[in-house]
């Protein structure tokens, strides 16, 4: 039963921390929720997505924004006058 959890209030489970240490969850790391469809979830390491377009790869941090190195391109093209 150390890993059965009830859903609170609010919303949240908690990850046992044993499975936290074991796995290398810190506090602050991201992760996606993903409806397996199947009445299941699953937790997938993430480190965002785009601001912009919403795509999880190729991602730059800029300030505290993520960006897709597409939409960073595009933005400076924009500034350069080349999208004209």
């Amino acid at each position: 039963m150390l890993n059965v959890k009830k859903i609170s209030k609010a919303g949240g489970i908690t990850i046992p921390s044993h499975m936290r240490r074991n796995l290398g969850m810190e506090a602050g790391d991201r992760y996606e929720v993903v409806n397996q469809g199947d009445g299941n979830i699953l937790l997938a390491r993430t480190l965002g997505s785009c601001f912009v377009c919403q795509r999880k790869h190729r991602l730059i941090e800029v300030g505290a924004v993520l960006i897709c190195r597409d939409c960073a391109e595009k933005i400076v093209e924009k500034l350069e006058g080349k999208d004209e």
